[in-house]
């Protein structure tokens, strides 16, 4: 049922999110940089996002940027028809203070990180250890995690497992497990051995999926709801003070977290 919610979602991913293995045949060698141009640039003219993508690809051919301009046309009309909901709808509270949603850090930090992320994106797991890094080495940021499940039913059966953990105590292990699974496509099976691996009580996993599945699927949905009143359009998305940006590494995440300082100070 959840993931029937999702298929929207997915959709619009499939435009915004293209293969590795395509963009690499289309002679774009750093497809990391597509996912930063073209979740970062959502909205702006899908031209303009291709003439920036091949300032930075000289190797991509006329055919390629054709093709390219084609898909992500396509992918702003998909945007449109959505008619994501607007700014005064945005509970804003509710996403930074969801008491089921998972958090690290300092939670009394002074700036909060709230991360939007799939186990099947490969984007959030070129992040992820960046991320992981600039909340150790800050000590000041709290940083609250949206399961946000839109890329297959796989992912939607990740996030499952790491709410789940949750009720023991091991949300992080198996987050951290999850996103150390390289590659995109992740099945079920290789997911559930990662976690496993991860040192959970997989006895204790399935009790409290079978106990807490309604309060994970609620959670998850309002994840998605708060998605699309942000007007969300793929992942990774990180909200950070009043600041979005998708893809970073860690001298981006520093310079962020930075900026919101600035900006809640007043400058």
């Amino acid at each position: 049922m959840l993931y029937a919610i999702i298929k929207r979602q997915e959709a619009i991913s499939r435009f915004l999110l293209p293969h590795e293995a395509d963009l690499k045949r289309l002679g774009i060698e750093n497809p990391y940089m597509f996912g930063s141009i073209a979740l970062g640039d959502a909205g702006e003219n899908p031209m303009s996002i291709c003439f920036d993508l091949c300032r930075l690809e000289p190797n991509m051919n006329r055919r390629a940027f054709l093709d390219l301009s084609k898909s992500l046309a396509a992918a702003a009309l998909v945007t449109a028809a959505a008619a994501p909901t607007h700014a005064a709808d945005v509970d804003i509270d509710a996403i930074l203070n969801d008491p089921e949603a998972p958090s690290e850090g300092n939670p009394k930090g002074d700036v909060t990180i709230v991360a939007f992320v799939d186990y099947n994106c490969p984007f959030c797991k070129q992040s992820a250890p960046d991320l992981d890094r600039i909340v150790r080495t800050d000590r000041h940021i709290r940083l609250v995690y949206k399961d946000w499940p839109i890329l297959s039913e796989a992912s939607v059966y990740g996030a499952q497992l790491a709410l789940a953990a949750k009720y023991q105590g091991r949300y992080a292990a198996v987050h951290h497990a999850l996103m150390s699974i390289r590659g995109t496509g992740i099945a079920k099976e290789t997911m559930s051995a990662a976690v496993a691996a991860s040192g959970v009580n997989m006895g204790r996993l399935q009790a409290d999926l079978d106990t807490h599945g309604e309060a994970i699927a609620a959670l998850l949905k309002r994840n998605l709801a708060e998605a699309d009143a942000l007007g969300l359009e793929g992942t990774p998305v990180y909200l950070v003070g009043p600041f979005k940006a998708s893809t970073l590494d860690y001298d981006g995440f520093k310079q962020i977290v930075a900026n919101a300082r600035e900006r809640q100070a007043g400058h």
